[in-house]
Parts: C-alpha cells; sequence; structure tokens
C-alpha cells in the first residue's frame, strides 16, 4: 500500500512540475470550462500603476493561497532577492453561481527600474520553481522618442489572436508598452474564455506591459476584469505620462454611470483637468466606445459632444483611440467647435484644426481581411471617414520630438494605412 501511495505522489508531483514549466505551443483547442484544478502558477501578465518604468507590476494565477513567491534581477542569478506575494481569491460567474477561479498574486517592482534592461524572473509556485522568464523594461520615461501599439476587441477566434500575437511577439523587440482598447473577453462570467484567451496569448502577456481600456463585454456587470488587471488610479479612468505626451483612459461603458450621473460628471471634471494642467505637447486620448462611426453604435456616445468630446476640441487632443467596431476605420481631421458636418483642413492642436480618431478593433473579434479601403462598409459613407478596412490588425505608434507616426497593419504584418502627425 505504501509503494502504491507513493507512485500516486510521485505523480502528482510530476504533473505539477510539468504545468508549471509548460509553455503555450501554438495549437488550436479551446480550453474545457471548469473550475481550475491543476495548473500551478500561469496567466502571467504585466501591468502599471503609473508609467511603463515606475509602477510596474507581475501579476500571475496559483492553484491555492500557499505562499507564494518571485525572484527577479538583470541577469539570471536573481541578484535583487525572493519575495513572499500573498494571494487574492477570484471568483468567477454569475451571481450566486460563482466558483473559484484560483488566486491572483501581484507583486510591484520597486520604482526607477533601469530603462531598456532585461528583468530575469522566476515565480515559486507553493512546490516548485517555474521556469526563468524574461521581460524587457521600456526606456526612460524622460525619452522624447518611444514606440508603443494599440490593438483590441479579442473577444471570439482563439486562432486569430494566437496567429497575431505570435507574429507580433517575433516581430519586435523595441516596444514600450501596448495599449487595449477593450473587449479582452466576449463574457467575463466564462470562466473558458479567461483560460483560453490568457492560453492563447502567453508569450505575448509575458513579453508586454498592457494598459487596457474597459470594454463593455469586459464590464457586463461584473468586477471580474477590474479585479485581474492592474490600471492606473482608480481603474475606471487614469492617466500616465511618458516623454512629452500626456496618455488619457476614460470609461465609456454605461455600466458605471450612476442614476443621477454622478460617475460620469466625476470623470468628466477629472478629464477637463488633466487637459487643463497638462504641458505636454501631445496628447492621446484612450477608450472603448467611439464617437464616430456608420454604424448603430455610432450613437452611443453622441450625448457626450458637448462635454468629454468638446474637451478634446477645446484643448486640442491629438489622436483618440477606440476599439468596440470590429474593424479599422481612420477619421478625417474634426473639429466640432468649427463644424458638425463637414472635416476641417488639418490635423493639429491648434483652434483650427481637428481630432484624429482611430477604430481599431479587431485581434481576434473577427477573421476576415477585405482588401480594399471601404470595402464592405454600408453607404453612403460619411463625411467624416478617411479610411476604413475589415480586416484583422493593430496599430503601430512611433512618437518622435516633433511628430508621431502612425502605421496600421495586417495580421501578417503588413503595412495598409500609415499617417504622420507633425507640429
Amino acid at each position: 500500500m505504501f509503494k502504491k501511495e507513493l507512485i500516486q505522489l510521485i505523480i502528482i508531483i510530476f504533473l505539477l512540475t510539468i504545468s508549471c514549466t509548460s509553455q503555450s505551443d501554438g495549437k488550436s483547442e479551446n480550453i474545457k470550462e471548469t473550475a481550475v484544478t491543476s495548473f500551478s502558477a500561469d496567466r502571467i501578465h504585466f501591468g502599471s500603476k503609473g508609467n511603463p518604468l515606475n509602477g510596474l507590476i507581475i501579476s500571475w494565477r496559483g492553484l491555492n493561497n500557499s505562499q507564494h513567491k518571485i525572484r527577479w534581477g538583470y541577469t539570471d542569478s536573481y541578484e535583487k532577492g525572493i519575495f513572499s506575494v500573498s494571494g487574492k481569491e477570484l471568483l468567477i460567474g454569475y451571481a450566486g453561481q460563482e466558483i473559484s477561479d484560483g488566486y491572483l498574486f501581484n507583486y510591484t517592482f520597486p520604482d526607477n527600474l533601469k530603462p531598456e534592461s532585461i528583468l530575469y524572473y522566476s515565480i515559486y509556485d507553493g512546490l516548485n520553481w517555474c521556469e526563468n522568464n524574461t521581460f524587457k523594461t521600456s526606456k526612460d520615461p524622460l525619452s522624447k522618442n518611444f514606440t508603443f501599439l494599440v490593438g483590441g476587441d479579442i473577444q471570439h477566434n482563439m486562432d486569430v489572436w494566437n496567429y497575431a500575437t505570435n507574429k507580433i511577439v517575433n516581430t519586435y523587440d523595441d516596444i514600450d508598452f501596448i495599449l487595449q482598447t477593450g473587449d479582452f473577453v466576449d463574457n467575463p462570467y466564462k470562466i473558458e474564455q479567461w483560460n483560453n484567451i490568457f492560453k492563447k496569448g502567453e508569450v505575448y502577456l509575458k513579453k508586454f506591459l498592457e494598459y487596457k481600456t474597459i470594454g463593455n463585454h469586459d464590464l457586463d456587470g461584473s468586477n471580474i476584469f477590474l479585479e485581474q488587471f492592474t490600471m492606473p488610479e482608480n481603474k475606471k479612468w487614469w492617466s500616465f505620462e511618458f516623454g512629452d505626451v500626456l496618455f488619457i483612459n476614460l470609461l465609456s461603458n454605461i455600466d458605471f454611470y450612476s442614476s443621477d450621473g454622478s460617475e460620469q460628471s466625476q470623470q468628466y471634471q477629472w478629464l477637463l483637468k488633466q487637459l487643463q494642467n497638462s504641458t505636454k505637447k501631445w496628447k492621446v486620448v484612450l477608450f472603448h466606445r467611439p464617437f464616430f462611426c456608420p454604424d448603430s453604435y455610432g450613437e452611443e456616445m453622441h450625448p457626450y459632444f458637448d462635454t468629454i468630446w468638446k474637451a478634446f476640441d477645446d484643448y486640442g487632443v491629438d489622436v483618440i483611440f477606440n476599439g468596440h467596431m470590429h474593424y479599422y476605420m481612420r477619421t478625417k481631421p474634426i473639429n466640432r467647435n468649427i463644424s458638425i458636418n463637414s472635416p476641417v483642413a488639418k490635423y493639429g492642436s491648434n483652434k483650427d484644426q481637428g481630432r484624429l480618431e482611430i477604430i481599431t478593433g479587431n485581434m481576434g473579434s473577427g477573421d476576415y481581411d477585405n482588401k480594399t479601403n471601404l470595402q464592405g462598409f454600408a453607404t453612403p459613407i460619411p463625411w467624416y471617414i478617411e479610411k476604413g478596412f475589415m480586416r484583422v490588425h493593430y496599430i503601430k505608434v512611433a512618437v518622435e520630438e516633433n511628430k508621431i507616426s502612425i502605421y496600421a497593419l495586417n495580421r501578417d504584418n503588413i503595412l495598409f494605412d500609415e499617417i504622420v502627425l507633425e507640429k
């Protein structure tokens, strides 16, 4: 009997070790929707409470609340030390039907990390040290030259998500951070969707720091999304500065608006303060639902033309990134202080110049690649659309002191649209 029990124990330890060291193989199998039972340390991803270098946080999921640890350093000797981390239980499911999805662990790196450096780290799951991983820190936050990516609306097609993220991982080693435009999952109550999204994007999520805005599918009346991801400030709306750019994220979901509108009012007043107090040359805003799009969803933000959008015009916001619509769309220069039904002559932040809105909403929400500009868009084409493509894509943004270059690329990293803003 003792021998049999010993063999069973060895098998369990072996399986846990495999789980701890396993990596995504790129295959397209789905993960069965069950409560967590066999993983060790997974769902590794990065967030930040501040800018990309100060406030960096690594998060992961564990099987139980045994004392997890992380060791890290600038070499594979982990010279910065070993640190204990406590977990918080994740509960996923509809109200009254929640099941445990393991425990979430967060470790905050110290401020003033070395810029453009490789961090070596390994996680202890209570039984084993998992494989060594690396993460490259961003440029110095004072640098006026940096690069980031933008994309969102993953939701449905895990094969597309897996393919696109693997292409990005194999292409870039100089990305300072990523802006995610919302709808990370389709239904936040479904464990299967969380399992799939993390598994199929595993290497990507381990490699890059993502700032996420909240999509309507992410929220859906629950706090599951907010509990899993780190964002600056209050998580609902936030900002950070990098180089000569002010980045602002807004909440465009009605779910957080109280019946008297007080939360919307708080957000609006906060937005005004951010814009009024900023001395940065460039202003970039991120939120999920777009003001301008040719579908029925296009009217969802119209009640805020005289508040939120007017603030963009009044304070010269340069670029607005949205998701929600499962395609790429770039507007002509828009300034509603000058005209509500025609574009102005030039993009820019001066009083007579206009905003650039870009919808980037397909990193997995649809598996299609229409070839020509505006193919698949309803006619007549609205006055504000400059370019539109129904295809899987993401955006690369290169910031320099006097210009911002924006490149739209398909799932194979082939350029299909670009624009340069100069000041």
